[in-house]
C-alpha cells in the first residue's frame, strides 16, 4: 500500500510482484542513495510510475523460528507458488498470541471435535506435505496441492530451481539442531524453560 499524492494514481492496483526486501532499496532510490551491493532487493520505483511494469519475475519468502520451530522456504511467480516444507512432523501453528486468541482456541475446540473444516484444519494437520504447489489463478486461496500432478511438472521443475539457486546463493541450510520451541502449542503460553533457552 504506498500513498504518494501526484506521483502514484488514488486507487491504482498493480498484479507486480515485489517482496519485503524491495522497501529499502525503494527507500534508498528515493533519497538518491546507493544501496550498495549487500543488498538483495530491487526499487519498486518502476512499478509506482507504471502498475504494468515488472521488476521481479520471482519472489521468495521465508517462515523460520518465531515463538515455535518452523523452516520452510516458498517461491511465487505470477501464477504459481512453490512451498518446501522442511520440518514435516510439526503443525503450521501462528504464533503464540494468536494461539492464545479466542478465535484459534474455538478452531482447536472445533479440530479436536472433527467439527472444523478442512479448509481452516490445514494449520493443525500432521505430517505437513514436504513440498506443496498452488495454481494461484484457478486457485488463489491455495487449498488444492497439486504437486504430484504431472501437468504441472515444468512449472514445478522450474519453481524448484529458482529456490535451489537462491538457497545456494544465500547460505540458506536447515539447522543441524532444532531451536526449542518457546511456548506451547495448543495454549501459547510460554514454556518454563524458554526464558533459559534463549
Amino acid at each position: 500500500i504506498v500513498k504518494w499524492p501526484g506521483k502514484v494514481k488514488a486507487g491504482s492496483t498493480t498484479g507486480s510482484l515485489v517482496s519485503s526486501i524491495d522497501i529499502a532499496p525503494t527507500i534508498l532510490e528515493l533519497a538518491k542513495l546507493d544501496p550498495g551491493p549487500t543488498f538483495q532487493g530491487k526499487s519498486i520505483l518502476p512499478i509506482l510510475s507504471d502498475p504494468n511494469a515488472t521488476i521481479r519475475t520471482h519472489a521468495i519468502s521465508e517462515h523460520n523460528w518465531h515463538d515455535y520451530e518452523d523452516h520452510s522456504r516458498s517461491v511465487r511467480s505470477e501464477r504459481y507458488r512453490y512451498v518446501k516444507n522442511s520440518y514435516t512432523d510439526i503443525p503450521l501453528s501462528p504464533p503464540a498470541d494468536a494461539v492464545r486468541s479466542p478465535t484459534y482456541q474455538k478452531m482447536i475446540e472445533l479440530f479436536q471435535a472433527g467439527e472444523l473444516p478442512r479448509e481452516q484444519a490445514i494449520c493443525f494437520q500432521v505430517p505437513r506435505a514436504p513440498e506443496e504447489f498452488y495454481d494461484l489463478e484457478a486457485d488463489p486461496f491455495e487449498q488444492r496441492n497439486l504437486i504430484d500432478d504431472d501437468q504441472y511438472r515444468s512449472q514445478i521443475d522450474e519453481l524448484r530451481s529458482v529456490l535451489a539457486k537462491w538457497t545456494n546463493e544465500t547460505g540458506d541450510e536447515v539447522p543441524e539442531q532444532r531451536r526449542p520451541d518457546g511456548f506451547d502449542l495448543l495454549t501459547g503460553e510460554r514454556l518454563k524453560n524458554a526464558r533459559e533457552q534463549e
